[in-house]
Order: C-alpha cells, then sequence, then structure tokens
C-alpha cells in the first residue's frame, strides 16, 4: 500500500521487514525493488530482483521488475515518475486498503505493472467514486 501512495520509505522498510522475517516470500524482494525503483535507485533495484530471484529464478514479477529497472537505469523518464509502468497520477488510488477488493486490486497492480500504462486501466483508478466502492 505504501508503494501505491509513493512512500516509497515506507514501502521499503516494509519489503524490508517481509525478507526479514521470510527470507522464502519473493513478493518481499518485488516490493523491495518496487520501492527502490520508486526512489529512482535503479541499480538497488536490480539487486533486490536478483535476491529474489536467487530464491525464485522464474518469478515472472520479479523478472518483470528486473527489466523495467534496468531500462529506466539506462533511460531514466522524469515524466514517468522513476516508477514502474508509469504511476505517476494513482491519485484515487490512496484509499485502497489492504482488504477485500481494494487489496485484491493492489496486489493484481503489483504484479502486472504492464497493467499501469494503459489508459483505460488508469482512467478507472482515478475514478474516486470507483476506487470508494472497492474500499470493502
Amino acid at each position: 500500500m505504501f508503494f501505491i501512495l509513493k512512500q516509497f520509505t515506507e514501502a521499503l522498510l516494509d519489503a524490508d521487514k517481509c525478507i526479514e522475517l521470510n527470507p522464502t516470500f519473493v513478493r518481499g524482494y518485488s516490493r523491495k525493488g518496487a520501492a527502490l525503483h520508486g526512489m529512482q535507485r535503479y541499480k538497488e533495484a536490480i539487486s533486490a530482483y536478483d535476491s529474489g530471484l536467487n530464491v525464485d529464478p522464474s518469478n515472472e514479477a520479479l523478472l518483470n521488475g528486473k527489466n523495467q529497472a534496468e531500462v529506466a537505469d539506462q533511460n531514466p523518464t522524469p515524466s514517468m515518475g522513476g516508477m514502474p509502468g508509469g504511476m505517476g497520477g494513482m491519485g484515487g488510488m490512496g484509499g485502497l486498503g489492504g482488504g477485500g477488493m481494494g487489496g485484491l486490486l493492489q496486489q493484481l497492480l503489483m504484479s502486472n505493472p504492464e497493467l499501469l500504462q494503459d489508459p483505460e486501466v488508469m482512467a478507472a483508478l482515478n475514478d474516486q467514486t470507483l476506487m470508494g466502492k472497492l474500499k470493502m
């Protein structure tokens, strides 16, 4: 949730805690990589993804995240806000909680950051009425 709110420092601390509690939980590494990517610390993000890939070498989320971090490291684009998938305008996502439909949506987006490049998905995410209905 911190990542979606663009609270990257908190997201990084949360990811580090996940990894500390369960070093085989690959989502912790994915979240760490995404938080570092959001902070534009691309080389560290790549390292976090690599650590996760040591646990699960075929994990698509880690492979995709690493690829995005490598691309960003080579070609930083300020208009994307330094975030995977160009998540610069996610104001509507701020109300999503960790449970119910909002939590499922959050997991879906973290696992499939390419969805955030779809204009229709972004329009839905910025729809305050729709996001309000998802807070269950």
